[in-house]
């Protein structure tokens, strides 16, 4: 009698399966992931000055003086070389290592695991949602890319 010799169907379905959960999971990390890093940190830095701006702009005369106490009259962000936030006290010129809500920012940890650099400002915001110490500038976000966000001196904040 002839033995039949070779692979069952269910034997290759195993194989391709298998083949395509490694390429899935392990090629992405092989060719790298294309500057989406540095894309989400540009985002997440722009949405923040944003925020930072809109609440500068209807923050009231009550509500600057009490800038220490009050989170959300603190109208300052702080980018540092490798990560960027919040100040937890309007008075502080560095960043807490990590953030409570309503403050915001990039933990010391997210920055550690992270090979993104940032160009360092301390940008804040006046009534009329202008940037004091940053009209005109480009806040540069290094990673696998480089990308810019735009600070025009009539407060525009946009990426480049």
């Amino acid at each position: 009698m002839h033995k039949n010799t070779g692979f069952t169907l269910i034997e290759l379905v195993i194989v391709i399966i298998l083949t395509g959960i490694l390429a899935a999971t392990a090629i992405p990390k092989l060719i790298g992931n294309d500057g989406f890093e540095t894309q989400a940190y540009r985002d997440q830095l722009l949405q923040l000055l944003k925020t930072v701006q809109q609440q500068a702009m209807s923050c009231d005369d009550d509500c600057r003086s009490s800038r220490t106490s009050n989170p959300y009259a603190c109208n300052k962000v702080i980018i540092e070389g490798d990560r960027f936030g919040i100040p937890a006290d309007c008075n502080d010129a560095d960043l807490p290592d990590s953030f409570n809500l309503p403050q915001l920012g990039m933990s010391q940890a997210e920055a550690d695991s992270s090979a993104i650099r940032f160009s360092p400002y301390t940008i804040e915001f006046d009534s009329l949602g202008v940037a004091r110490s940053c009209t005109g500038c480009d806040i540069s976000i290094t990673g696998e890319q480089t990308l810019l966000i735009r600070i025009e001196s009539q407060g525009y904040i946009h990426e480049i």
